[in-house]
């Protein structure tokens, strides 16, 4: 019975590890953003080390934010980019036709009749 109870705790104590381990730096960066913003002290920094500081911290938040786009937006990105760059292996992997891929109006007008048109033999 001890046995069992030990292996409870265990995972229980592992369990909460891995979530201090996963999101405790958003807390500390929540606690940084804060102290910069109120410090205990009552004087205001109007010296060079203040200009620095809002400077720095400004920097740190753009670096950031584009951090943040690159990395949710980039996979979109990049696949796009490949369906424009090879628009007809796109087509023959998910088994279109090109009537169906290209849309009727674009098929007419800049496919049907030329060389790119493919034909099906029935």
């Amino acid at each position: 019975m001890k046995l069992n109870e030990k292996n409870k705790i265990d995972n229980f104590i592992e369990k909460i590890i891995q979530l201090v381990m996963k999101y405790g730096w958003i807390i500390v960066i929540v606690v940084i953003v804060w102290k910069f913003f109120f410090p205990n002290d009552d004087g205001i920094k109007s010296d060079i080390f203040g200009f620095v500081s809002v400077l720095g911290m400004w920097f740190a938040c753009n670096i950031g934010f584009i951090v943040a786009e690159a990395y949710l937006f980039f996979p979109y990105l990049l696949h796009g980019y490949y369906k424009y760059k090879y628009p007809e292996e796109y087509r023959e992997w998910e088994g279109k036709t090109q009537l169906e891929w290209y849309g009727e109006k674009y098929f007419n007008k800049h496919i049907k009749g030329t060389e790119k048109e493919e034909k099906i033999n029935d």
